[in-house]
């Protein structure tokens, strides 16, 4: 396919503005081919008295008779495997290696790399994709370069530095469309039988099938044939001002508002606000995604919408700051200003995926620092903890952190104030009796709540004649002796831990009563005092 751009006709003479001391023979002899004699530059521009130039003068030096030599490409940023085959050989690409004209790219699906060229352009060459350099010359001290890629599949996206000199050629070759460009940022998509180009900035002639389509910024064209279409409007950039600032936890969810037209849209995100490497590059058929790199600290975030021929729009760009990893977990109890009974209240949270994680836990009153905090805890393999000292009423706040099987600490989750209230007092009973069966029962606390039951014949439990933990909010007692008893209750945790009991109550049982129900079998005479 051969190109004939009106930047081709433009170029076809480089001009020199001759300095004091330039004769025709020096610049022939420094600029022109070996085989380009100077009478052919006197001849082509005219000149009847070399000897008479003045400085300034002009001289039209045709292009094609420039001594040229050719230059190299260099990688300067590789994420994931790309191999580069050079005259036979195949290497493996990594950032500072000098590829020559002929050298050809093809990327895995999950790499991307930036090439550098002399004049200071650059293409991005995307994952799954071919990318082949043609030619790579540079006319000596001209400034005039001459980049041809070849594109047989995949995508690039290319960053071409503005022209100083007009001969100047930035040229990429697919099967169904050429582009030309004298400065801008464009991508170049080859799918299948379909080629597609997206003009970001600056201008593009996409030429094919002897039929030329001039791109501006905000448009682009697609061909099936051979053919470029006319001129499509890309689709608006979506607005990413919604992204996070600071992503606590990955995979993290993302969204942004639709674009009207848009089929599906793509995301990438980079470590670099150039985007030279993608950690991502990926399409998503709703207006949202999910965030899951493997990367820390700054993350740049780029996202456009596709139409149904194809094309996508122009870029929406964001940034988000990924905390250190591992994530920390949810809070679970108690949550932002919960109000929980103390006095050791049973802090909660969520487990981990992630083989051989532990927690860090901290407790700090509402005005402290976690500087100095009242309780720190560390290799943590639960997801609860309850402080082994009381907490008087007041205000507090507290944060859980993870630590990988490497040791590697994350970040702390953000810090869930809390007020913790006096104890709350424990069940009180009601008792009656059965067929001499003495009842005690009380009021039912939560599913996993347990009971401790103790009856004494002291006030101050020191002689325990029943001390049992229950599984139900009852117990039954069917050979009580007469004489006064004390009896109450405490919850119990499922971690074992005991609140303060219930108010405590007196049961006073007489020896008649007692001997009564024994012959006739009825209820024994109960004085319960309060």
């Amino acid at each position: 396919m051969l190109l004939f751009s009106a930047f081709h006709v433009q170029a076809a003479d480089w001009r020199y503005r001759m300095r004091p001391g330039d004769n025709p023979w020096h610049i022939a002899h420094k600029y022109l081919r070996a085989d380009i004699h100077s009478d052919r530059l006197l001849r082509h521009n005219k000149i009847q008295n070399p000897h008479a130039l003045p400085p300034g003068t002009v001289l039209a030096i045709p292009v094609a008779w420039l001594r040229h030599q050719p230059t190299s490409a260099e990688v300067v940023a590789s994420h994931g495997r790309t191999e580069a085959q050079v005259d036979g050989r195949k290497l493996d690409v990594q950032p500072g290696l000098r590829l020559p004209a002929g050298a050809v790219l093809r990327s895995a699906a999950d790499a991307s790399l930036t090439l550098a060229f002399a004049d200071g352009s650059q293409v991005q060459l995307l994952g799954d994709s071919e990318l082949a350099l043609i030619r790579l010359d540079a006319y000596g001290d001209t400034g005039i370069f001459n980049i041809h890629l070849r594109l047989p599949r995949g995508r690039i996206s290319n960053l071409v530095r503005p022209r100083t000199q007009k001969a100047s050629r930035y040229v990429v070759d697919t099967p169904g469309m050429m582009s030309s460009v004298r400065g801008t940022r464009f991508r170049t998509i080859v799918e299948g039988a379909q080629s597609r180009t997206e003009v970001l900035q600056g201008k593009v002639a996409a030429s094919g099938a002897g039929h030329q389509v001039l791109l501006g910024a905000g448009l682009g064209a697609v061909s099936e044939n051979g053919r470029p279409s006319s001129a499509i409007e890309l689709l608006q950039a979506p607005d990413l001002s919604g992204i996070p600032a600071h992503i606590l936890r990955l995979p993290a969810a993302l969204s942004w508002p639709a674009v009207p037209g848009a089929v599906r849209y793509r995301l990438q995100a980079s470590t670099d606000e150039n985007f030279n490497t993608l950690l991502i590059d990926s399409q998503s058929e709703r207006a949202s995604a999910s965030l899951n790199v493997t990367h820390e600290g700054p993350l740049y975030l780029r996202v456009r919408a596709v139409a149904a021929n194809g094309l996508e729009g122009m870029d929406g760009n964001g940034r988000t700051e990924i905390a250190p990893q591992p994530s920390p977990p949810f809070v679970l109890w108690p949550l932002d200003n919960d109000q929980v009974a103390g006095p050791r209240p049973r802090l909660r949270w969520t487990a981990v995926a992630q083989e051989g994680v532990s927690y860090r836990v901290q407790l700090a009153t509402a005005e402290g620092s976690f500087d100095a905090p009242l309780l720190s805890r560390d290799n943590l393999h639960r997801t609860d903890l309850r402080p082994d000292f009381d907490l008087p009423p007041g205000q507090y706040q507290w944060r859980i952190g993870s630590t990988d099987a490497d040791g590697k600490q994350g970040a702390w989750s953000l810090a869930m104030p809390f007020g913790v209230t006096a104890p709350s007092e424990g069940p009180g009973t009601q008792t009656a009796t059965d067929g001499g069966v003495l009842k005690v029962r009380w009021d039912k606390a939560g599913d996993k709540q347990r009971y401790r039951f103790q009856l004494a014949r002291d006030a101050a439990f020191g002689k325990l004649h029943i001390d049992r933990v229950l599984e139900d909010n009852s117990i039954e007692l069917p050979e009580v002796r007469s004489g006064t008893w004390y009896l109450r209750v405490m919850v119990v945790e499922e971690d074992g831990f005991e609140h303060p009991p219930g108010a405590t109550q007196t049961l006073k049982l007489g020896c008649t009563a007692c001997k009564v129900l024994g012959a006739l079998g009825g209820g024994a005479a109960l004085l319960i005092l309060l």
